[in-house]
């Protein structure tokens, strides 16, 4: 922990407009709520990027911290802010710390995390679509893709749809944040008119306080 501290010490006042008083130069900086997921294009044999404050290796949510006097900037670990007390400049210019700072570094994640699910879907659609361009499925899976975008869920009998192609492709979609969209009863009724070996495919995101009376249900087809 020592040479984190050191390392964050010399990088902070090197960047500061600030040189010598560390205690001084920290007031000089704040947390941008701006996240870099660094899994989003990450390759297995790649090496995250570290702290540009402490170096701490292989970071996956690195956030932008900025220096008020000069502008410059560093991307740095949650760890770091918090350890080392950067202040947080909301929407309407006031410094949030602690709790109330940590707070919003959670939600910058959760929004980034989301981003990405919903993203990574949409390149998933945007892969089988490639794969079945020119078949019989190039326009349903145009129409999945639109839904995804509108409603970031898609009903019962698409999903079956683009599970079952998924399959039939070749695409790992196992890591997917697939969402199902069981919002209407119209969309519940699907699941009942549905065959079986649809429903298996989508058993997993079908919320489970359904999955007694679905099964059920099944069980006698």
């Amino acid at each position: 922990m020592h040479k984190f501290i050191e390392n964050a010490t010399k990088n902070l006042l090197s960047n500061s407009v600030e040189k010598n008083d560390y205690k001084k130069a920290k007031k000089e900086w704040y947390f941008t709520d701006e996240v870099i997921d660094n899994s989003e294009n990450f390759e297995i044999d790649e090496t995250r990027p570290s702290c540009e404050l402490c170096k701490h290796e292989d970071l996956r949510w690195q956030f932008i911290i900025k220096n008020r006097l000069n502008n410059n900037q560093l991307m740095v670990g949650s760890t770091c802010i918090k350890q080392f007390d950067i202040g947080l400049i909301d929407e309407y210019g006031h410094i949030k710390y602690g709790e109330e700072r940590d707070s919003n570094i959670e939600k910058a994640i959760n929004k980034k995390r989301t981003e990405a699910e919903f993203n990574n879907v949409l390149e998933a659609l945007r892969n089988l679509w490639k794969k079945d361009k020119g078949t019989e499925w190039e326009k349903d899976i145009e129409r999945c893709g639109k839904e995804w975008k509108e409603e970031k869920s898609l009903q019962p009998n698409h999903l079956a749809f683009i599970v079952y192609r998924f399959n039939e492709n070749n695409i790992n979609y196992k890591k997917l944040i697939l969402k199902i969209n069981m919002r209407k009863e119209k969309y519940r009724d699907q699941i009942i008119r549905m065959e079986k070996w649809k429903y298996l495919l989508i058993r997993t995101y079908v919320n489970s306080k359904y999955y007694e009376y679905y099964d059920k249900h099944f069980q006698n087809k």
